[in-house]
C-alpha cells in the first residue's frame, strides 16, 4: 500500500474512520451503557458483529472480547491502587511495562513465544510487581520447557 508521496506505507492496518452523526450518536450510548472509551466501544462493536455473522472464530472473538471489554473507570481505579512507582522507568522499560501488563490481561490467549519473552524479562527484572506476577503464573503450572527458551 502506498501513501500519497508514492511511498511505501508500512501501516497498512491503521484505518481512518469518519463517523456521521448517527454513529457517534450510537457509540455515545454505548460508551455510556460500557463505560469504554470511543476505541474499545468500537472494537467491541465490531468484534460482536464480526463473530455473530460468522466471520470471526470463537477463540479470536474470546481474545477481543476480553481484551477489549474494560471500562475507563476500571482501568483508572486499578491504576490508583497501583503503588506509586519510587524508581523513574527509561522510555524502554516503560514499554516493557506496557507489554508486562497486556501479556498479564491475555496470558490465557497468548502465543507460547510472547509468554517466553515476557517470563525471561521478568527473571531480569523480579524487583517489579508485574515481573513477579509474571513469574507467579509460571509456578502455577505453565510448563516451560528449556528448548522452547531462546538464548
Amino acid at each position: 500500500m502506498s501513501n500519497k508521496n508514492g511511498e511505501e506505507n508500512h501501516r497498512s492496518w491503521v484505518h481512518r474512520l469518519y463517523l456521521d452523526a448517527y454513529f457517534e450518536d450510537a457509540l455515545a450510548k454505548m460508551r455510556a451503557d460500557t463505560g469504554q472509551g470511543d476505541t474499545y466501544a468500537l472494537l467491541t462493536a465490531l468484534n460482536e458483529y464480526l463473530y455473530e455473522h460468522g466471520y470471526m472464530n470463537e477463540k479470536a472473538y474470546k481474545m477481543h472480547k476480553q481484551k477489549y471489554s474494560a471500562s475507563l473507570i476500571d482501568e483508572f481505579e486499578s491504576k490508583q491502587l497501583e503503588p506509586q512507582k519510587q524508581e523513574k522507568l527509561s522510555p524502554k522499560e516503560l514499554i516493557l511495562e506496557q507489554g508486562m501488563t497486556n501479556i498479564l490481561k491475555q496470558w490465557d490467549t497468548a502465543p507460547e513465544g510472547s509468554k517466553t519473552y515476557y517470563i525471561r524479562k521478568a527473571q531480569e527484572y523480579t524487583r517489579w510487581p508485574l515481573a513477579q506476577q509474571i513469574l507467579k503464573k509460571c509456578e502455577n503450572g505453565l510448563p516451560i520447557s528449556k528448548g522452547s527458551m531462546r538464548t
